[in-house]
């Protein structure tokens, strides 16, 4: 092989292994866009559990509002029944 052809094709040999270093950098970077993608994903699916536990906490607060309130105003019926009862039974 002549000197300049061998110049040639080391040159070509090289410029192959460079684009298989580029294509194999741009994988690299595909990957960690991918890996970037998930753990995004994974914080937004964290952030969404957070949001749903809040939301039963506070459900479960206002359920025990409204059970003692139900309470209190059957409590007052009882009681106001009662006293009608009573003051029906003084009147005969």
């Amino acid at each position: 092989m002549q000197p300049a052809a061998a110049a040639a094709a080391d040159a070509a040999a090289a410029a192959d292994a460079a684009a298989a270093a580029a294509a194999v950098d741009a994988a690299a970077a595909d990957v960690a866009a991918a890996a970037a993608a998930a753990a995004a994903v994974d914080a937004a699916a964290d952030v969404a559990a957070d949001g749903a536990a809040d939301g039963a906490a506070t459900a479960a607060e206002i359920d025990g509002a409204l059970r003692t309130d139900a309470a209190a105003a059957t409590e007052t019926t009882e009681a106001a029944a009662a006293a009608a009862s009573a003051a029906a039974a003084a009147a005969v």
